[in-house]
């Protein structure tokens, strides 16, 4: 299947106090977690970044993007900068900072591309997961439309396109992410 994956790693870890994406999480950093998971499914993987320098050699086969937009801190601007620059007509989006993603639900949701949907997002009891989700590249204008009226909210664009929201079967524990020190600190102790 033709699609790209874009791990997106440019946010600032405020409540983290330094890069979150390059600490360490069991013995490498959190970053390569997610990139493991998704080495053996994408052909091209991407890493969408504010700055380049620190996570260079951190993943050998990724390709590094800079953010187009350097000034605006949302995941959103991180599908931008994937979505102009994959060759896919798809791209599987994902955070670096979910270490327990599992091969199986990214699979899932690969499945439902050849019904033509614009984006295939998860959706749980704790609401959508757009950063765990696949889009197509026509939903390139609808993203840059929606960053320049000043939108941050991933999900800003999703009433302009086609979406398919898969609401049962996952688990949860898929979509943790870490934020602060003690969430890192927690998910350790998970497994």
């Amino acid at each position: 299947m033709n699609v790209s994956c874009a791990i997106l790693a440019g946010g600032r870890s405020r409540r983290f106090g330094e890069n979150k994406f390059l600490a360490d999480f069991k013995g490498k950093p959190l970053i390569a977690h997610v990139f493991d998971k998704v080495k053996d499914i994408f052909d091209r993987i991407f890493l969408v970044v504010k700055d380049r320098t620190p996570f260079e050699g951190v993943l050998k086969d990724a390709v590094i993007l800079e953010d187009e937009r350097k000034d605006i801190f949302t995941p959103l601007a991180g599908i931008e900068t994937a979505l102009m620059h994959i060759e896919s007509p798809y791209v599987f989006i994902v955070s670096g900072d979910m270490p327990f993603i599992r091969e199986k639900d990214i699979k899932r949701l690969l499945s439902y591309i050849p019904q033509g949907w614009e984006a295939i997002v998860p959706k749980t009891s704790k609401g959508l997961e757009p950063l765990f989700s696949v889009y197509s590249r026509g939903c390139l204008s609808y993203v840059k439309r929606a960053l320049d009226r000043g939108e941050k909210r991933v999900s800003s664009f999703f009433g302009n396109i086609r979406v398919l929201y898969l609401e049962s079967g996952w688990d949860e524990r898929t979509f943790l992410n870490i934020n602060t020190h003690e969430d890192l600190e927690r998910l350790k102790e998970m497994g």
